[in-house]
């Protein structure tokens, strides 16, 4: 039976404050960071109410008629879960109830969604990749045996960091350069 594989990247990124060259040396923050806490929240809880909390709703229902016969993937990032725990436990708390169900798979991927993996030196990518993976573990009690990189960046050395990270798979784009003469609408083993 032909099988439909849906896949979600969940994320959330940290908005900073607006500053200028005018702002150098100015005690313009009183909570002292870059990031705007306040345009965070609103736009958090906007996104949850009108798209995750209602998504993941039908999803749990495509779940619950199919008799476990959809699946569905998720990549979560760090800087999402963050956003949930500070403003929206009710919201991973809808990613729970769905993984749950043994129809949600986890992907790894970097902690903050970032472009580490685009350094020479790829150690901080590591420690992201690390780091998501524990943070899954604590979470979901699950190990993740793929991966995907941000934009899905690939390349040799991206492959071989996270096949040397004991990963099974990466998800990346279906492109001429990558695939050549192969199809993208199959899983490719190397």
């Amino acid at each position: 039976m032909p099988a439909v594989c849906l896949y979600f990247e969940v994320h959330q990124p940290f908005r900073l404050n607006r500053f200028s060259v005018f702002s150098i040396g100015a005690d313009i923050n009183p909570l002292g960071t870059y990031f705007n806490h306040t345009l965070n929240k609103e736009v958090f809880e906007k996104v949850a109410r009108k798209c995750y909390l209602p998504t993941n709703r039908i999803l749990l229902e495509l779940i619950e008629g199919f008799d476990g016969e959809f699946k569905i993937s998720f990549s979560i990032t760090g800087t999402f879960m963050e956003c949930c725990d500070a403003h929206m436990p009710d919201v991973m708390e809808s990613f729970h109830q769905l993984f749950n169900t043994g129809c949600v798979d986890l992907i790894c991927e970097t902690y903050y969604h970032s472009l580490s993996s685009l350094f020479d030196d790829l150690t901080e990518f590591e420690e992201q990749v690390n780091l998501h993976r524990e943070t899954l573990k604590e979470r979901f009690n699950y190990t993740p045996s793929v991966f995907r990189n941000t934009e899905a960046i690939y390349d040799n050395r991206i492959a071989k960091k996270i096949e040397e990270l004991g990963f099974n798979g990466i998800i990346t784009e279906g492109t001429e350069k990558i695939l050549e003469w192969r199809s993208p609408n199959y899983l490719i083993n190397q």
